[in-house]
């Protein structure tokens, strides 16, 4: 018996096709004690009771024969065979910076980040999970919230096509509508934080620089266009911060239509959230 085994060819032995044997799911057994479990007979009895019959299709779909492992590797392969390797720009036009060697070790070389989530998964997801975790850690904290239902775009939002920006920007509103739902969006994109925001806090260098509702900001701060000897004659605290040029200053200042009947012939222009976190970031440089 044992050299009728020895005999046998290979062949008869080889599994490589039969990817369903090496796939890390559920056993007939598990599938049997989840089915039981639910009160179901079989997979079918499950799609029957939980599919409505107005959507579920009544007939076998019209698909050719399933392929084996090495078939759809192979037919994979000859599709791939057909890319061209073109050169990449992408991050061209980014500046240059300094990358520390601890960061670039320990996160950007680091197989952690770039390894699959699943054995059968070959793609770039472990990492990005961490991170989107790491970021929603972030925002429970920021919120006092015990959970943040809270994703982080990238790179990819710098190209955002406005269009479709806006359909974003009006479902946040329309989901704001109800008082009891909340958002907090972190974007250097003025013009959406004015469309949708109602508060706004402005991080700069690691420092909070002010926390405020937006209506009072667009309201309360202006910016003013005048002499240097017009500009000291303001009382104090009004100035947040000036900008000095060849043809005058240019300042930040608090209670616009205070300056205003202050200095008549003065021009004091109502100023953008851009304007204001512009001038906030100079003052912070100093």
């Amino acid at each position: 018996m044992m050299n009728q085994r020895l005999q046998a060819p290979l062949s008869q032995w080889d599994t490589h096709t039969d990817f369903a044997a090496r796939h890390i799911g559920p056993a007939a057994a598990d599938e049997a004690h989840m089915l039981q479990v639910i009160g179901q007979s079989s997979r079918h009895a499950l799609m029957q009771a939980v599919v409505p019959a107005s959507i579920a299709l009544q007939h076998p779909m019209d698909l050719p024969p399933a392929a084996t492992e090495a078939e759809a590797l192979q037919e994979l392969k000859s599709i791939a065979c057909r890319n061209r390797i073109l050169k990449s720009f992408i991050g061209q036009g980014y500046y240059g910076t300094h990358t520390p060697g601890v960061i670039q070790r320990n996160i950007l070389e680091n197989p952690a980040w770039y390894t699959a989530y699943t054995p059968y998964q070959a793609e770039i997801s472990q990492g990005r999970l961490e991170a989107l975790l790491n970021f929603q850690t972030m925002v429970c904290d920021l919120t006092a919230m015990p959970i943040a239902n809270a994703s982080m775009l990238d790179e990819a939002t710098a190209g955002l096509d406005p269009v479709v920006r806006g359909e974003l920007l009006d479902l946040f509103l329309e989901f704001i509508q109800d008082e009891r739902h909340s958002i907090v969006m972190s974007s250097h994109i003025t013009a959406d934080l004015e469309q949708i925001a109602d508060s706004i806090s402005y991080l700069h260098n690691g420092q909070l620089l002010f926390q405020e509702n937006k209506d009072d900001l667009l309201q309360e701060y202006g910016v003013l266009h005048c002499g240097e000897d017009v500009l000291t004659s303001l009382p104090a605290g009004l100035v947040v911060f000036t900008r000095r040029g060849a043809y005058g200053c240019e300042s930040l200042v608090r209670e616009r239509r205070t300056v205003q009947e202050l200095l008549p012939e003065a021009v004091c222009d109502a100023a953008r959230l851009d304007d204001i976190m512009r001038f906030y970031s100079g003052r912070d440089a100093q």
